[in-house]
């Protein structure tokens, strides 16, 4: 668990935030200034819930429901990561309402 916090998980995050960025069609000049205003903050979301989801889920889940427990906050946190991006990517792309 430890290995895939502190190793897997920022390599994943600089790879997924770029891809979201593609996928919602961000200029490709402004995915390095998305994807620095994004990561810690999600970087620090994944710290905050995936270790205490394991661990609980290791200690407590009897073996044959782990992966159903795993695959229901992963659903949330899925929902969380597409939520997070979309929203920074519609701040950033719509200018703000005039007031006339």
């Amino acid at each position: 668990m430890v290995v895939d916090q502190v190793c897997f998980a920022p390599i994943f995050f600089i790879s997924l935030l770029p891809i979201l960025s593609l996928s919602q069609g961000v200029p490709t000049a402004k995915i390095p200034q998305k994807v620095k205003k994004d990561y810690p903050s999600v970087l620090w979301a994944n710290y905050k819930i995936w270790p205490a989801v394991q661990l609980l889920n290791f200690s407590l889940v009897p073996l044959h429901l782990r992966v159903n427990v795993a695959n229901l906050v992963a659903v949330g946190w899925n929902s969380y990561l597409s939520w997070r991006s979309h929203q920074t990517s519609h701040d950033q792309s719509h200018d703000p309402p005039r007031v006339t």
